[in-house]
């Protein structure tokens, strides 16, 4: 499996306004032939969850969900617990 750099992903910290709370966490779905549907609802799902300021699934890469958030409010890990709540299997390949 690729890293989130060999993808073209940057992986590290993204200070906004000068805080430097606000990160970025990519997360690879192990799941195999999810629907579309369903997999926008686990965004919308992702989105909701504390800390959170934005998911979206890479562009070019339609297993791999780059998350937005505030590393004050929450973390990687319970990024990735939440995404196994809802049923996925999901692996964090960068941070």
């Amino acid at each position: 499996m690729e890293t989130a750099a060999q993808m073209g992903y940057e992986t590290h910290a993204a200070p906004e306004t000068g805080t430097g709370t606000i990160c970025v966490a990519v997360v690879y779905l192990k799941e195999e032939g999810v629907a579309e549907d369903r997999l926008t609802q686990m965004i919308r799902s992702v989105h909701r969850q504390a800390g959170v300021q934005r998911a979206e699934r890479a562009r070019s890469r339609a297993k791999v969900v780059m998350i937005r958030y505030d590393r004050t409010q929450t973390s990687p890990s319970e990024i990735v617990r939440g995404l196994d709540q809802l049923g996925y299997t999901a692996v964090l390949v960068g941070c």
